[in-house]
């Protein structure tokens, strides 16, 4: 039982680590693309 709420809390702190990196970059990129768009 106690292995599996670590694991749990683990998978939880992985993934809003994955978000909160994953969120800012996808922005910038996504702004990247966009003003691509918009210079051609």
């Amino acid at each position: 039982m106690l292995a599996l709420s670590i694991s749990f809390v683990l998978g939880v702190v992985a993934t809003l680590f994955c978000i909160f990196v994953a969120f800012p970059i996808l922005t910038v990129v996504l702004a990247d693309i966009m003003n691509n768009e918009t210079r051609n």
